[in-house]
């Protein structure tokens, strides 16, 4: 569920599902290799990386394709995250 909150960019669900997580969900690789950090930052949705990074999701792990969620960012906007403090 919180996989497929970020891919929507839904940022309430992503909440709610942070919250009733275990932390170790955070970083799962999802069947096709993925994690939620690698959805929300390909699909650009900044607000939900950045709720992810103050939550202490792995930023260096990669996905099926050898690629971080910061290889993988749509655009400068969202690679730019992986730059700043967790509390920016």
């Amino acid at each position: 569920a919180l996989y497929w909150a970020c891919r929507a960019g839904d940022l309430n669900s992503v909440r709610e599902q942070i919250a009733s997580n275990p932390h170790t969900d955070l970083n799962r690789l999802e069947p096709n290799g993925s994690t939620a950090l690698h959805v929300a930052s390909y699909s650009g949705h900044t607000e939900i990386v950045r709720l992810l990074h103050q939550h202490g999701v792995m930023r260096h792990r990669r996905n099926l394709h050898g690629l971080t969620a910061y290889e993988e960012a749509a655009n400068d906007e969202t690679r730019q995250l992986f730059h700043r403090p967790d509390n920016s």
